[in-house]
């Protein structure tokens, strides 16, 4: 498994970096677990994006840390 970390080098302190999809359900804000890497949130959303859109949720990002990786990503089947 893939790990992936940030932290301060001149203190030594590390702390695991998390991924999660965040999406809107019905208008409000919802986010996915912290998954520890894109390979694992990538895998969750393949197992779930038929539940997530039969919620009314019409697309997904991918943020790593607040960050944006990816996305907004449609949920719509092509």
């Amino acid at each position: 498994m893939e790990l992936s970390y940030s932290g301060d080098s001149s203190t030594g302190s590390l702390r695991l970096m998390a991924w999660r999809w965040t999406y809107d359900v019905g208008g409000s804000p919802a986010t996915s677990a912290d998954f520890p890497s894109q390979a694992d949130a990538e895998a969750w959303l393949a197992e779930g994006w038929r539940d997530l859109h039969e919620q009314g949720v019409p697309e997904v990002t991918l943020t790593e840390d607040g960050r944006v990786v990816y996305g907004p990503m449609s949920l719509d089947p092509a």
